[in-house]
């Protein structure tokens, strides 16, 4: 199993990563060691201006429950 699927994400971790998915995929709006740990799983890709959520991010997404703000 691919790391980035089996690591614990915290829930601000999970929110971030929800978030970009969602639509705001600006950099440097999101907290920067959310994005560095979610880029070092490789769960998104910070492409300067937009941040991806990779296909593993996409993976991780299906199988995680929406984290309550």
């Amino acid at each position: 199993m691919e790391r980035g699927l089996a690591v614990e994400l915290s829930l601000r971790e999970q929110n971030t990563l929800f978030r970009i998915a969602n639509g705001d995929d600006r950099s440097g709006t999101h907290n920067t060691a959310h994005v560095a740990r979610l880029q070092k799983l490789g769960l998104i890709e910070d492409e300067g201006p937009i941040i991806n959520v990779t296909l593993l991010g996409k993976r991780r997404l299906a199988g995680l429950i929406r984290p309550r703000e």
